[in-house]
């Protein structure tokens, strides 16, 4: 079996592809290590390379989503069953910056990807992202809830979301879709709360906290790996809609006092909440534990620990 991931050297992705080729697939990757204009170019290169490690074994494509011609040559030539898109702006603010580049990796590259799919590809997975709720109206908060996001990268995703569903009925194309929430982990990106934080309280720094009340299911990225490869294989995926996460709202609050035990000298800021984020709490992972049997396996302060030491290592 062959499975061709899009973003498959991000922070979710090699790690999917890592979970993929432990089981036998073969793994197919597009990346074309981008920067975003954000990331610091050396640090940038830094997380590739370690994401790297382990993946000897995939083919790597070193191509812009949204060159079609390019995308469709790979796909044809490659034949893979599972097509898994990941490609994606890395946090919801750069696509507040960069609002053209966000439209075109997340929607045109997408539609590229699917039309590319739609003759030989068995199911097409879509990241998606939780931010597609905007206010969590319900504690947890199930995946039939309308949608109704507050900024551009949520109305991107629920775009994109309404794009598979519609090409792949279309084409005769099982889909599956996938929402995560407040990922993080080891090469995870710079501007992520739970990086921003530990680099701070490593260097005895400062946190800004917006919200006294803010929280977030936090979710470390093998569980989201994990919970992605699931719906890429399970039978009972097709042609569903699951949130992977943690299943677990945790404060911010919670996430500093575990700090400050660690580093006593590390100050935190309690600011207002900032008015245009939307309301987000638990997701409900019940679903996705029927179906296709997925529990997360790492709760915050193991996951806070592994993270942690390897930035510090």
């Amino acid at each position: 079996m062959k499975v061709l991931i899009s973003g498959g050297l991000g922070f979710i992705g090699n790690v999917l592809s890592k979970e993929f080729i432990e089981n036998g697939w073969e793994v197919v990757i597009i990346d074309n290590e981008t920067t975003y204009n954000t990331y610091e170019p050396t640090m940038h290169q830094l997380k590739i390379e370690q994401r790297k490690i382990g993946l000897g074994e995939a083919k790597h494509y070193h191509t812009n989503i949204f060159n079609i011609n390019e995308v469709r040559t790979i796909i044809r030539d490659e034949n893979p069953n599972v097509v898994v898109n990941l490609a994606n702006m890395p946090i919801a603010g750069v696509a507040v910056e960069q609002p053209i580049l966000a439209s075109d990796t997340m929607i045109r590259g997408l539609i590229g990807l699917l039309d590319a799919s739609k003759d030989t590809v068995s199911r097409f997975v879509n990241v998606s992202s939780s931010m597609v709720y905007g206010d969590f109206l319900t504690d947890p908060v199930l995946e039939d809830q309308v949608c109704n996001p507050q900024e551009i990268y949520g109305n991107l995703k629920v775009a994109g979301e309404r794009i598979v569903r519609t090409y792949t009925k279309l084409h005769g194309l099982e889909h599956t879709i996938v929402r995560p929430s407040a990922c993080y982990g080891p090469s995870g990106n710079e501007a992520f709360v739970i990086t921003k934080f530990l680099r701070e309280a490593m260097k005895d720094g400062s946190i800004n906290i917006n919200g006294v009340g803010t929280k977030l299911d936090f979710t470390f990225v093998t569980d989201i790996a994990h919970g992605i490869y699931l719906a890429s294989t399970e039978l009972n995926a097709a042609n569903e809609t699951f949130n992977i996460t943690c299943g677990n709202k945790r404060g911010l609050t919670e996430v500093a006092d575990i700090l400050q035990g660690w580093y006593p000298n590390l100050t935190v800021n309690i600011t207002d909440p900032n008015a245009l984020y939307p309301k987000r709490g638990q997701l409900s992972i019940k679903k996705a534990n029927k179906l296709l049997g997925y529990n997360s396996l790492v709760q915050l302060e193991e996951g806070l620990k592994i993270f942690h030491d390897f930035l510090k290592n």
